[in-house]
C-alpha cells in the first residue's frame, strides 16, 4: 500500500492521510491541519512521509493559519 502520514517537529504521529494500493499515476493528497481526532493542530513545521513498497520520501512543511 501507499501511505502518506504527518508527524510534527517532536516526531509524534499527527495523521495518516492515505493508507490504501493506489496505481501508477500522479495523485494528490490535500491536508486541512486536523489530527486523527478531527482537532486543529497549531501552526508550525511538521513532516510529511510518503511510502510506497520499499520505497520511502519525507519532506518538511509549514502549517500556517
Amino acid at each position: 500500500p501507499t501511505q502518506v502520514t504527518i508527524f510534527d517537529v517532536a516526531g509524534r504521529h499527527v495523521k495518516t492521510l492515505l493508507n490504501e494500493e493506489l496505481p501508477a499515476q500522479t495523485h494528490q493528497v490535500i491536508w486541512t491541519g486536523d489530527d486523527e481526532n478531527g482537532r486543529h493542530v497549531a501552526a508550525g513545521v511538521y513532516f510529511y512521509m510518503v511510502t510506497s513498497g520499499d520505497e520511502r520520501s519525507v519532506g518538511r512543511m509549514a502549517l500556517v493559519k
